[in-house]
């Protein structure tokens, strides 16, 4: 659904910056930036607010996939590319590739570091069970049936983790925090 919205979008961005031939192709390479700073932001929104199902994959799928699929284009930065060189502008078409794939890069780290503020998880109960001292990351144990958390060893009781969510997930832990974080559930990447 989102590249029905995605691809009239690019192309409204070409009619405002129309290409001249030999010139740097500025419609494509603001159009591919800001789809690469979208995806890093929504991306890292996405996956900071919890698992990739329901409502979150829905948006992963619509703009993630479908609107910034459909907006961004590597085919016409080839073809932009192809004409330069054809043109003789070896210059700007190197000088093109570079920026593109530098910019696009930086553009996706500087929506991540976005994302990461606008998709911050829910604050972890830092007192530990019954009001004790929390635990760090992968101490306690797990005996398989007194509801520890296989991740960070907290008892839930009820076989759920208060820090990881449920018990037997691994990759359900969304209060768990940045990886390096004292609440890291497992110092694992997800």
């Amino acid at each position: 659904m989102g590249g029905v919205v995605g691809a009239p979008a690019r192309l409204g961005v070409a009619q405002v910056l129309p290409a001249h031939p030999g010139a740097f192709p500025t419609a494509t390479y603001l159009t591919n930036l800001s789809g690469a700073l979208l995806l890093g932001l929504l991306l890292e929104a996405l996956a900071r607010s919890g698992t990739d199902e329901g409502r979150r994959r829905a948006a992963h799928l619509s703009v993630g996939v479908g609107f910034c699929g459909a907006f961004t284009t590597y085919s016409t930065f080839t073809l932009d590319t192809d004409q330069l060189l054809r043109a003789g502008r070896w210059g700007v078409a190197v000088a093109y590739v570079v920026v593109s794939v530098v910019g696009g890069l930086a553009a996706t780290g500087i929506g991540i570091a976005l994302g990461a503020r606008l998709g911050v998880r829910p604050a972890l109960d830092r007192s530990g069970p019954l009001g004790a001292a929390p635990l760090s990351p992968g101490a306690g144990g797990t005996d398989g049936g007194s509801g520890d958390c296989p991740s960070c060893g907290t008892d839930g009781g009820s076989g759920d983790c208060p820090s990881c969510g449920p018990v037997g997930d691994p990759g359900d832990r969304p209060s768990c925090g940045p990886i390096g974080d004292p609440g890291d559930c497992s110092g694992e990447e997800r």
